[in-house]
């Protein structure tokens, strides 16, 4: 479902520099299996929609960080050996990122 929003904003492409001003807004629901507990997540964000993108979806910095996904998909962002490596910095996080979730959402 595209929401009308009521300040439209011009958006451009780093690509081909082309801009685009934005009127509508979508809700974006993603899941994905978290590669080091294997539990499947979701997580919903507001992408910028770009008509003439080659580029179905990109998922900015601000959300990567936001949703701790170099920590959930490590595959993503970096190599095997480095993730074989630090397995147990991996494996640790999981459990911090689920206790702050816990005390954020309650």
């Amino acid at each position: 479902m595209i929401v009308k929003i009521e300040n439209p904003t011009k958006v451009c492409s780093g690509l081909d520099n082309a801009c685009n001003i934005i009127t509508g807004s979508i809700v974006l629901y993603l899941t994905f299996i978290n590669e080091i507990n294997n539990i499947k997540e979701t997580f919903c964000f507001k992408p910028r929609i770009l008509i003439s993108s080659p580029i179905d979806i990109i998922i900015g910095r601000e959300t990567i960080k936001t949703e701790n996904l170099a920590l959930k998909i490590p595959s993503t962002f970096f190599n095997d050996n480095f993730i074989d490596q630090n397995k147990n910095f991996f494996l640790i996080n999981q459990d911090a990122l689920v206790e702050n979730t816990n005390i954020n959402s309650a």
